[in-house]
């Protein structure tokens, strides 16, 4: 969202979508964006946004484009995460790796390779999936193998064998008490408190194993979505579910986002839906969308 209110949403096929309050505009290659898969989406200092794509990088300044690919200086020109740190570097994973971009300059950042998952639609050994900054400056970086920790000096890694639930993360976030909750492919969603893991399953009311993203909202409440059963919020007690009773007609969501107004936003299959007081509405194609 930016300083206005206005939304970008990224499409998969169709570019970024525009959404001011009284309008959509569909923004994709033919209007100068790199690819029109777009899978990450960042802010800078200045009003402008990075946008990470299925054919480069591209820089967006509200009215024009910069674009990079491999032949600038990333790893690869597919790219499935962004992360904007504390020090104004700009981390950019993609299918080959992951660099930064500080100064003008893509800076590669070599990671450790632990084979790959034969069994995800698109898999690399490289390929980093999620990128994020924790509350000790501490940047986390996710592909397969787990997690890969750099404190500005050292690496570490996380993985199976400290409790980790799956092998191939999709996303990582910190919440407000400095646990770290980890969205894998193939076994749900797992929470890390420093010394131990807790997987969250049918027992605790949470069904699925697909999990792509991770989303803490304003009141520190955590989101994510499961593939084939909607959406789920825990509030730190318990989690509650959102599918069909709550008016989502899709099982198959990607992501969530909380705007300023406390209005919650869900992508994925079937396009984009609303939901505040707990109900969900689509926006439907005859909307504009």
């Amino acid at each position: 969202q930016d300083a206005q209110g206005q939304l970008l949403m990224g499409t998969n096929g169709d570019g970024i979508i525009y959404m001011r309050p009284d309008s959509f505009e569909y923004i994709n290659t033919d209007k100068g964006l790199a690819g029109d898969a777009v899978r990450a989406i960042v802010k800078d200092g200045q009003a402008g946004f990075w946008l990470g794509t299925n054919e480069g990088l591209s820089y967006f300044n509200g009215k024009t484009f910069s674009n990079y690919s491999k032949d600038d200086g990333l790893p690869d020109s597919d790219i499935w995460s962004l992360w904007m740190d504390s020090q104004e570097r700009l981390w950019i994973g993609t299918y080959g790796g992951l660099c930064y971009w500080k100064d003008g300059v893509f800076h590669p950042f070599d990671l450790p390779e632990i084979g790959h998952d034969p069994i995800r639609g698109v898999s690399s050994g490289a390929l980093v999936t999620s990128i994020m900054e924790d509350s000790q400056g501490r940047l986390w970086f996710g592909k397969y193998g787990g997690a890969w920790i750099w404190d500005g000096t050292e690496i570490t890694h996380i993985g199976l064998e400290e409790g980790l639930c799956n092998a191939s993360v999709n996303a990582i976030l910190e919440d407000q008490k400095g646990n770290f909750w980890f969205a894998t492919h193939h076994h749900g969603v797992c929470r890390y408190d420093g010394q131990k893991f807790v997987h969250f399953g049918p027992e605790q009311g949470v069904e699925g194993k697909e999990v792509w993203s991770l989303f803490m909202d304003s009141q520190g409440h955590i989101w994510f979505p499961s593939e084939g059963y909607g959406v789920y919020r825990y509030d730190g007690n318990s989690f509650q579910q959102f599918h069909e009773e709550q008016g989502l007609s899709s099982n198959a969501i990607q992501c969530v986002f909380e705007d300023k107004e406390g209005i919650y936003w869900m992508g994925g299959w079937r396009g984009l839906f609303r939901m505040a007081d707990d109900q969900v509405i689509m926006i439907a194609a005859n909307r504009g969308c």
